[in-house]
């Protein structure tokens, strides 16, 4: 059949959506498995073996369906791999879901073989037995097996490459495994002389250009095949725009890491906008929030920066991770260690007691220290964190000496406090503006330029002579060389957090928070000055690692 006749058949489009759904199952799998394992940890050389097992799968699959194509016909054997097909392209939609890679593997390296054989029975069906290779030779001549050129057996033949014919005169010869002649396939040569069966010698076909072989009757039974066929390629190409249409992320559940214990100000964060999105069912995925707390936050973070790439883990976002990098306590920092999604508050700092304690006011709190240098307890979140650093800076403004005694988290701080077992806290609002309500305790003074809105009993140090000023950033981070589909997804939730009512009511109003919404290189930039204030304020303290 000449290629002009050949494309008004209906049997030309299936070939076409063959080679169209074959290889996009199989550049599919290729794109998608070494993100896939590399996000599990899996080495990029594993990947790559993967990759390669998959086209060896393409020899057993042709090996296997070819004698099935030679007893049932190419219609049969066509249908049941676009079957395969279909299955494989869902497999692939669902594949970040399952709670192992075998299935995923398995199933598109079968996809990957058979989708050459589909290709050759094509081929077979329109253009006779001529196909490259010798294996796809034999498959061609099985699904062509049932025509008059089979010999009579119907058996599948072997088609080999004859060396010796091949340096002679550039043909490609097919021995036939149940007859005594042989046939020349995919000739090299274009002869436009019509091909003629001589008893011992070989059967010549021409290529496309050349003598066309020999049109084939269709019983009703193999008519309706091809219709089966068609509808085939039709529900394969359905199944293949889920794959299209899908968003890569996010596809299965997302780790939210917070640094420190229970309680304190960047769980309460990443608590209310996990919840936040849950209610509003802006997720696909569950979104589960894991304290990781150690080492100041040192070992949360640490965690953060070894997922490299993985856009399935995402963390709170204090200032630790400037100031652990600054003093040496962790290898990066949010320009090579995260990615940062959003700054979404600025928190304040104060300096707050029980209610019953016998420091009334910020100046009550200063004299006892001055007269008991080092005996005042005063308690904060981490080792040269944040907390720690506003001691310091207190010190050194006030002229006095206390005793700092650090914890896992503002929870912890607070516990530490209501029980009497420390003389005052560094807190953020939302970690003691519980206590505040009730009446359990009271806030001396904040470090802040100026009087909070929400709280303007609460003096400023500046005001009451001890001018230091610090602050605190709340964010949220994800790992560094997070996929771009990734920053984008977790920056439009944040966008929708922030513009939610029960953020603006229930946590910054009520935590006292200064709302932002700082992204990209914004956000870098303002981190990039706190890097400045740490490395002054920690060199002051001994803290840097030299």
């Amino acid at each position: 059949m000449a290629l002009g006749a050949a494309v008004r058949t209906g049997v030309f489009w299936t070939l076409a959506g063959a080679f169209f759904v074959g290889n996009f199952t199989t550049n599919s799998v290729t794109v998608h498995l070494i993100p896939y394992l590399s996000t599990r940890g899996y080495s990029p050389a594993l990947a790559a073996s993967m990759i390669g097992w998959m086209g060896a799968m393409q020899l057993p699959a042709r090996l296997v369906f070819a004698p099935i194509t030679a007893r049932f016909g190419h219609a049969t054997i066509t249908a049941m791999i676009f079957f395969v097909q279909a299955v494989a392209l869902v497999q692939l939609v669902l594949a970040a879901r399952l709670p192992t890679l075998a299935p995923m593997v398995i199933m598109l390296g079968a996809a990957n073989g058979v989708s050459t054989l589909v290709r050759a029975t094509m081929i077979a069906e329109l253009f006779g037995p001529r196909h490259y290779g010798s294996i796809s030779g034999a498959v061609a001549l099985g699904a062509h097996g049932r025509g008059p050129a089979a010999g009579g057996g119907g058996g599948l033949r072997a088609c080999v490459l004859d060396a010796r014919g091949l340096a002679r005169d550039g043909r490609h010869r097919c021995v036939a495994a149940d007859t005594t002649h042989s046939t020349v396939i995919g000739s090299t040569s274009r002869s436009s002389r019509a091909a003629t069966a001589v008893p011992g010698r070989p059967e010549r076909m021409g290529g496309l250009g050349g003598a066309r072989s020999p049109p084939s009757s269709r019983t009703p039974k193999e008519e309706g095949m091809r219709k089966i066929v068609l509808l085939a390629v039709a529900g394969v190409l359905a199944a293949a725009a889920p794959a299209f249409a899908q968003k890569s992320y996010p596809s299965r559940p997302i780790e939210v890491i917070v640094p420190f214990a229970p309680g304190g100000g960047t769980d309460n964060l990443m608590r209310t906008i996990v919840a936040i999105i849950d209610e509003n069912k802006w997720s696909p995925v569950p979104i589960n929030v894991i304290n990781r707390p150690g080492g100041s936050g040192v070992v949360g973070y640490t965690y953060v920066i070894n997922k490299k790439g993985d856009p399935y883990v995402i963390a709170g976002g204090s200032p630790t991770i400037v100031s652990a990098k600054v003093e040496g306590r962790l290898p990066a920092d949010h320009r090579g260690g995260f990615t940062t999604l959003m700054i979404v508050a600025i928190d304040e700092l104060m300096l707050s007691v029980r209610t019953e304690s016998k420091f009334q006011t910020i100046e009550d709190f200063v004299k006892a220290a001055k007269e008991r240098p080092g005996q005042l307890t005063v308690a904060g979140t981490g080792t040269n964190s944040e907390d720690h650093i506003f001691t310091h800076l207190l010190e050194k403004a006030a002229g006095i000496k206390v005793k700092y005694v650090p914890f896992q988290s503002g929870g912890e701080c607070v516990t530490a406090l209501m029980g009497g077992h420390v003389d005052a806290g560094v807190m953020n609002p939302n970690e003691i503006i519980a206590q505040i309500d009730a009446k359990k305790a009271r806030n001396l003074a904040v470090a802040a330029k100026k009087r909070m809105p929400d709280a303007t009993d609460v003096p400023t140090f500046a005001e009451k002579g001890y001018e230091f000023f610090w602050e605190q950033m709340r964010g949220v981070v994800g790992t560094a060389k997070m996929p771009p589909e990734a920053v984008k997804w977790w920056q439009d939730a944040l966008k929708k957090v922030v513009g939610s009512k029960r953020w603006q009511e229930n946590y910054i109003k009520r935590n006292l928070l200064t709302p932002v919404e700082w992204t990209g290189e914004e956000a870098n930039q303002y981190l990039d000055g706190l890097r400045a204030k740490y490395e002054k304020a920690l060199g002051e303290m001994g803290a840097i690692k030299r």
